[in-house]
C-alpha cells in the first residue's frame, strides 16, 4: 500500500510540473560575463522547475540540463573586455559600444541557428531581453504572442527604468553615472533632472535611431523601436533594498539583486597552503574584475598598491594576471582566484574592489567591507553608495600613495562598524524565503500564466507628471522657465525697438532733411 501511495505522489507530481512546462528564450546578444551569470542562474531554476529554456549570447553558459539550449555568437569583441577602463571616456566608450553593437548585429543575424529560432519564435511562452543595448534583438518581439520580460541588470537606475517605458523619480533611481548619496541638496536633484533629460535625448537622437539602423543592415526594417518600450509585462531588478535603500517599485518590478551569490566552498590547496606559511592576522582580498588586465593598470598606482599591500599586517590574496610584479611572503598573486570562496572564509577582513555590482553584491552577501577603488562607469555610484551605508571607504586612484592605501585600509579595519553593518547586510540579504533566481523563475512563470499579468501593468498616463517629481524641483524649473521667458521677451523687444528705430526713424530723419 505504502509503495502505491510513493508511486502516485511522484506521478502526481511529475504530471504537475510538466503540464505547466512552458519555452523561454533569453536573448542577450550584447552582455557582460556577468549579465551571463545572471541569465544562467535564471535559466537553471527555469530548468529544474520542468521548463526548456533556450540562451542566445556571446558568452559561454556555466551549466548543463537536459532541458536546457545555448545558442553561442562568437564575436571580435566582448562587451568590457577589449576596453581599458584606466582610460575610458564618453567619447572612446560610445565609439566602442557603437562598434561592438553593430559587430554583435551582423554576426547574430547571419547565424543560420538564430534565424531558426526566429523563425520559430511562436513556440516560445516568453522572451526575456536585457533592457540596455540588447535592442539588436527586438525583431524578436515583431508580431510575438508572448510575454516579453526585461532585465534591469544594473538595478533601478533612472536610465534602465525610463528606457524600458517606466516611470520613475529622478532623484531616487540617480543615472549610473551620478554619485549616489541618499540625501538630496535642490541642487543635486537639479543636476539629476538634467541628466535625465540629456538621457532621454540620447535615447531618442541616438540609441534607437542607430539600432534601428544597425537592424536595416541586418535585412530587418524596424522603424520604431521605442514602441517596444512599453510592452515589458515584468522587469526583473537586479538590486536589493538592503543595498540600495527603499525604492518605490511597481508591482511588476521584482528585486533579483544577488543572484549571482552563493556559499562559500572550501578554497583550494594553493591558497589553503599560502594561508597556512604566510604570517598576518586575517585576509585582505584585491581584485579588480576579470575585465582589466594587469597590464592596463598604471605603473605609478599599481607598485603604490603593492607597496602598501606588503606593509599590512594581513596575508593578501591578489587576483592579478601579470608577472611583472615582485613577490612578498604575504603576497599571493594568481591570474584566477576562487573569489567567493575567499571572501566568505572566516579569515578574511577586507575586500579591495574597483566596485563593479556583482564585487559589491558578493561582499554584501558575505558580509566583508569593502575599500573601494572605482575606475568608471557605474563603479564611482556603487563606492559612494557604500560610504554613504557605513560599508566601506573609497580612495581616488589616480591620487593614491602607499601610505595612503595602508592608512585606508588600517582604519577600515580598525572601525568595526563598517563590518558590523556589512554583517547586518548580509543577513538581511539570506533572509529571504527562496533565492533570487526562484523568485525570478516563480514570477517568469506567474506572468505566463496569467496572460501577461495585467493586474500587475501600470499605466503612467494616469497621473499628472507633477505625482512623480519634487515640490521643489518643479519651482525651480518653474523659475528658470519664466527667468527665461522673460529674458527672452527682453531680449524680443530690444529687437522689435532697434527695427522700429531702423526702419522708421531712420525714412523720418531722411524725410525731414529732404
Amino acid at each position: 500500500m505504502m509503495k502505491w501511495l510513493t508511486l502516485s505522489a511522484v506521478l502526481l507530481a511529475f504530471f504537475c510540473t510538466t503540464g505547466s512546462s512552458y519555452e523561454v528564450l533569453l536573448a542577450a546578444p550584447v552582455s557582460t560575463s556577468y549579465v551571463n551569470y545572471v541569465f544562467c542562474n535564471i535559466a537553471r531554476a527555469l530548468c529544474t522547475r520542468g521548463n526548456k529554456v533556450t540562451i542566445i549570447s556571446m558568452h559561454p553558459p556555466n551549466f548543463s540540463h537536459e532541458n536546457f539550449t545555448i545558442v553561442r555568437i562568437t564575436t571580435k569583441k566582448t562587451l568590457l573586455k577589449d576596453l581599458n577602463l584606466f582610460e575610458v571616456n564618453s567619447t572612446t566608450l560610445n565609439a566602442y559600444v557603437a562598434d561592438l553593437v553593430e559587430n554583435t548585429a551582423e554576426t547574430m543575424w547571419e547565424g543560420f541557428k538564430v534565424k531558426d529560432i526566429l523563425e520559430e519564435k511562436e513556440k516560445f511562452d516568453a522572451i526575456i531581453i536585457p533592457a540596455f543595448l540588447n535592442e539588436i534583438a527586438y525583431p524578436f518581439l515583431e508580431d510575438f504572442a508572448g510575454v516579453f520580460v526585461s532585465l534591469y541588470s544594473q538595478g533601478a537606475e533612472h536610465y534602465i527604468v525610463s528606457h524600458a517605458n517606466e516611470t520613475s523619480y529622478t532623484p531616487i533611481n540617480p543615472s549610473l553615472d551620478e554619485p549616489y548619496f541618499g540625501e538630496y541638496s535642490l541642487q543635486d536633484k537639479f543636476l539629476y533632472s538634467v541628466s535625465a533629460l540629456n538621457n532621454l535625448n540620447v535615447e531618442n537622437q541616438g540609441i534607437f535611431p542607430g539600432m534601428e539602423n544597425i537592424l536595416g543592415m541586418n535585412g530587418y526594417e524596424m522603424d520604431n523601436l521605442a514602441k517596444y518600450r512599453g510592452l515589458s509585462r515584468l522587469n526583473l531588478v537586479d538590486g536589493h533594498f538592503a543595498l540600495n535603500g527603499a525604492t518605490p517599485l511597481m508591482p511588476k518590478q521584482i528585486e533579483i539583486g544577488t543572484i549571482v551569490a552563493k556559499p562559500a566552498g572550501d578554497v583550494p590547496l594553493f591558497v589553503e597552503e599560502f594561508l597556512r606559511a604566510a604570517k598576518g592576522d586575517g585576509i585582505v582580498y584585491v581584485s579588480f574584475g576579470t575585465h582589466t588586465n594587469s597590464s592596463e593598470i598604471p605603473k605609478s598606482f599599481k607598485l603604490s598598491l603593492l607597496t602598501a599591500l606588503a606593509q599590512l599586517p594581513y596575508k593578501v590574496l591578489w587576483q592579478y594576471d601579470g608577472m611583472d610584479l615582485d613577490k612578498y611572503d604575504n603576497i599571493l598573486l594568481r591570474k584566477i582566484m576562487p573569489q567567493q570562496d575567499i571572501l566568505g572564509h572566516p579569515d578574511t577582513r577586507a575586500f579591495i574592489s574597483h566596485c563593479s555590482l556583482p564585487a559589491i553584491h558578493e561582499a554584501a552577501y558575505h558580509g566583508v567591507p569593502v575599500l573601494g577603488i572605482p575606475v568608471a562607469l557605474d563603479q564611482h555610484r556603487n563606492a559612494a553608495r557604500l560610504v554613504e551605508k557605513g560599508l566601506g571607504t573609497v580612495i581616488d586612484w589616480r591620487y593614491a600613495t602607499n601610505d595612503s592605501i595602508v592608512n585606508a585600509v588600517v582604519s577600515l579595519l580598525r572601525d568595526q562598524t563598517y563590518s558590523e553593518n556589512m554583517k547586518q547586510v548580509s543577513r538581511l540579504i539570506k533572509d529571504q524565503k527562496e533565492s533570487p533566481a526562484d523568485r525570478a523563475a516563480w514570477w517568469i512563470e506567474h506572468v505566463i500564466r496569467q496572460n501577461g499579468a495585467p493586474h500587475m501593468q501600470y499605466d503612467p498616463a494616469q497621473h499628472a507628471v507633477r505625482s512623480y517629481c519634487d515640490n521643489d524641483l518643479l519651482k525651480l524649473w518653474a523659475t528658470l522657465g519664466l527667468f527665461v521667458g522673460f529674458a527672452a521677451g527682453a531680449v524680443l523687444v530690444l529687437m522689435l525697438r532697434a527695427l522700429y528705430d531702423c526702419v522708421f526713424v531712420t525714412s523720418s530723419t531722411k524725410q525731414k532733411e529732404e
